[in-house]
């Protein structure tokens, strides 16, 4: 599954999607490195459901929570270390069928903003000359 968004981690990863009050876009989530442990998450100042999914270090799904409540403050997580999470939308696992072993194709939306930036300026300077 390719899924877009930001990846965070140290201080970022601690607000995470707190205060999103809007779902995200389908094919949108948030990454955070956790290094290689047995990591959990909460809802605390979520205020959208979300699946949780916790990948290994090649990015392949080892496990999940879906349809965690907003504001919970129960503890959210596997008993294998991971060393990514990824938060989505409530839905997400089902709706696209995801197993454990499927593969996250995660890319950086910054990284997309800069490329597009990029290629914008390449045609600027070429079709100026």
């Amino acid at each position: 599954m390719i899924v877009f968004g930001s990846l965070v981690s140290g201080q970022d990863a601690v607000k995470g999607l707190m205060y999103v009050k809007k779902p995200l876009n389908s094919r949108y989530g948030m990454l955070f490195d956790m290094g290689y442990k047995v990591n959990s998450m909460w809802m605390k100042n979520t205020f959208i459901p979300l699946d949780v999914i916790f990948l290994d270090k090649n990015m392949n799904i080892i496990g999940y929570k879906e349809n965690n409540k907003p504001h919970s403050l129960k503890s959210i997580s596997i008993s294998k270390p991971s060393k990514y999470v990824l938060e989505m939308n409530s839905g997400t696992v089902k709706n696209f069928n995801l197993k454990h072993g499927d593969k996250i194709y995660f890319l950086n939306i910054k990284f997309i903003y800069i490329l597009i930036f990029l290629i914008f300026i390449l045609i600027l300077l070429k079709y100026n000359k």
